[in-house]
């Protein structure tokens, strides 16, 4: 039986539910001469239907739904369907990142004034230490948003080079479906895509972050 390219990852737009592979053999005999002729089918079909018929008879017949994501991939509308825009929050994230570091030398600043005002005697001890506390607060709190937005500005990157790659194979898939055998096709394709949701007159596709 021929493996379908779009198992486990093909969902019913009406349940919800996984849309499996399944091949149907019909035979007949042709009237004209007799002779007895075989011809099989393939479709996705709701999972639902086949188990607990939940859904309606929704199916797609193999060859056109997966000529239907083929043609979805190279004109590329189903890169809308991935929100937000990573280059710009990490310079975002980046950004921030300076934007504390300047307030973190702001403070010693000021608490390098505070002592000097001390040393001159122009502030009183009591005063210096309270106006250090308050200082010290602010710096504490201030590395640890520092921290925070370091973390958050790796994990940025690190989905911008995921898109990169994702981009990449989506080239690939675009440029030389014709030529990739099954098997590098079929791990391409899950390499990209989230799920296919099949609805009767259409499909969404949903890539991965």
């Amino acid at each position: 039986m021929s493996p379908f390219l779009l198992s486990g990852i093909t969902y019913c737009g009406y349940c919800g539910n996984k849309m499996i592979g399944v091949t149907r053999k019909q035979r007949w005999q042709r009237r004209s001469d007799g002779m007895t002729r075989t011809a099989q089918y393939r479709y996705y079909q709701c999972e639902s239907r086949t188990n607990r018929s939940l859904c309606d008879y929704h199916t797609r017949r193999a060859e056109e739904l997966e000529e239907e994501v083929r043609r979805s991939l190279k004109l590329g509308g189903s890169r809308t369907k991935t929100a937000g825009n990573g280059a710009l929050a990490v310079g975002e994230a980046e950004a921030q990142i300076r934007r504390l570091r300047d307030k973190a030398k702001r403070l010693d600043r000021r608490l390098e004034e505070y002592l000097e005002s001390a040393v001159s005697g122009r502030m009183k001890q009591d005063k210096l230490r309270s106006l250090g506390l308050i200082v010290a607060g602010e710096q504490l709190q201030l590395e640890e948003r520092l921290v925070e937005s370091h973390k958050l500005a790796e994990l940025q990157a690190s989905q911008v080079e995921r898109r990169r790659q994702r981009d990449n194979v989506l080239q690939r898939l675009r440029e030389n479906w014709s030529a990739l055998a099954f098997g590098e096709r079929r791990d391409l394709i899950r390499a990209v895509l989230d799920r296919v949701v099949v609805k009767d007159d259409g499909i969404e596709m949903v890539l991965k972050p």
